[in-house]
């Protein structure tokens, strides 16, 4: 029997309802960590690289996503961001472009971005600019779901997913190599 959307969007309340149980409190840290980086994009302060930057520095350290391992990292992924226009809508229109089925033009998910220790290039990071696209779109009207995040979560579950919705097997292993 196919899963409905109905189904899914369940799985997904059943499944943040068990995240904040985790927490042994009555608050919840992913919902406090998530209104502390939402700020961030709600601030009021001039689009910018250091804007940007700041940005992507939030959403690191709440969730980890490992970029601050390479040397100017932020530096790099903001300029990136930066570069696809001197206005916020410019990132807005890629991002929602790419959202939708749209091709990556500007390599900003897969370049490498800083250096690491050793002096070789630094690390893609998917997972920290997949999230940063989420926060940004997150507040455009008709697109209350932001971005697709594509992290070791989404790593983790897609198989399982794809097998119960479309009947398609796919091999943890392959997700790795993406």
């Amino acid at each position: 029997m196919p899963i409905s959307i109905h189904d899914v969007r369940s799985a997904m309340i059943d499944l943040a309802q068990f995240i904040c149980q985790q927490s042994g409190s009555t608050y919840c840290p992913y919902i406090q960590q998530r209104e502390v980086i939402k700020t961030t994009f709600q601030n009021g302060k001039p689009y910018s690289v250091i804007t940007i930057m700041q940005r992507l520095v939030v959403i690191d350290s709440l969730y980890s996503t490992n970029a601050s391992f390479n040397y100017f990292s932020f530096e790099d992924m903001a300029t990136a961001i930066y570069s696809l226009g001197p206005q916020e809508q410019d990132a807005i229109n890629y991002f929602k472009e790419i959202a939708q089925g749209g091709v990556d033009m500007n390599n900003i998910f897969s370049g490498k971005y800083g250096i690491r220790k050793n002096a070789e290039p630094g690390s893609v990071a998917t997972s920290l600019l997949s999230k940063y696209a989420y926060y940004l779109l997150l507040f455009q009207p008709g697109n209350a779901l932001g971005f697709p995040i594509y992290d070791s979560l989404v790593k983790e579950v897609l198989p399982t997913i794809l097998l119960q919705t479309l009947g398609v097997e796919v091999k943890k292993t392959f997700l790795n190599s993406c």
